[in-house]
């Protein structure tokens, strides 16, 4: 009887006979999409790099079924674990988030310049504040007020207000061509970038994403990339995106 795999399955990659693939054979990696082929996330061959690939169903195993609990993206870990930690200790790094990712995820890659930009959007949503020292930031949780009849004073010097202010970013914002942002895009070798486009409907999306294996953009200027909210792959249309975020700092597109 053929398996059923879904995504959020734990497969284990067993060999490349029926797909020509790049992937570390044996290896255990995790289901993203399911469609003609199993996209998976997993170790390459020759290198330490992490890679997405597609790969037959004869050339996978099942370990451990995931039906009955929902896929977390990498974006909705790094939020949990940050949450988590913020509300035990209080405060949170990007350090204690990359160490806590990798005890509880050891068989997924995670790098801190990922977690910095997730972190970055998740104050530019107003869900973190954030203190810099210098040297790095200090991260806490943003507690939205109870409805209350009380108003909550605001004492301002010159330079000090006792209250805390509503945070702005302070990433650069930098206007760059189409063709920079092509250059940009292809310079982050699979990590996390934020993106801002117009859809078919003419509606703006912001999305976070990976670029998918070693695509090319396409003759029409599509870029195949991984969206990390939906874990499958997309096409990203050059003459659609507006805005760029990546290394904390926005691209705009003109």
């Amino acid at each position: 009887m053929a398996q059923e795999i879904k995504i959020g399955d734990m497969v284990e990659v067993i060999s490349s006979k029926h797909v020509q693939h790049w992937l570390e054979i044996p290896q255990i990696v995790e289901v993203l999409y399911v469609s003609k082929y199993i996209t998976v996330k997993g170790k390459h061959k020759d290198s330490n790099v992490i890679i997405f690939q597609g790969v037959s169903i004869e050339d996978i195993k099942l370990i451990k079924n995931k039906t009955n609990k929902m896929t977390q993206t990498p974006t909705q870990k790094i939020e949990q674990v940050a949450k988590d930690l913020a509300v035990a200790n209080n405060t949170v790094t990007t350090l204690e988030i990359k160490t806590e990712l990798r005890k509880r995820y050891p068989n997924e890659k995670w790098y801190q310049s990922d977690i910095s930009d997730v972190m970055d959007d998740l104050n530019s949503e107003s869900k973190f504040s954030y203190t810099d020292n210098g040297t790095f930031r200090v991260y806490s949780l943003v507690v939205k007020p109870k409805t209350t009849t009380s108003v909550l004073k605001t004492t301002t010097t010159k330079n000090m207000s006792t209250t805390q202010p509503k945070t702005v970013t302070s990433k650069d914002v930098k206007k760059i061509s189409r063709t920079k942002a092509l250059d940009l895009i292809k310079e982050t070798n699979g990590k996390f970038f934020g993106v801002t486009f117009t859809k078919k409907d003419n509606t703006e999306r912001k999305m976070r994403c990976r670029t998918y294996q070693d695509s090319k953009p396409s003759v029409l200027g599509y870029v195949l990339v991984v969206d990390t909210e939906e874990a499958k792959p997309k096409s990203l249309n050059l003459q659609t995106i507006s805005e760029l975020r990546m290394n904390k700092k926005v691209y705009k597109i003109s």
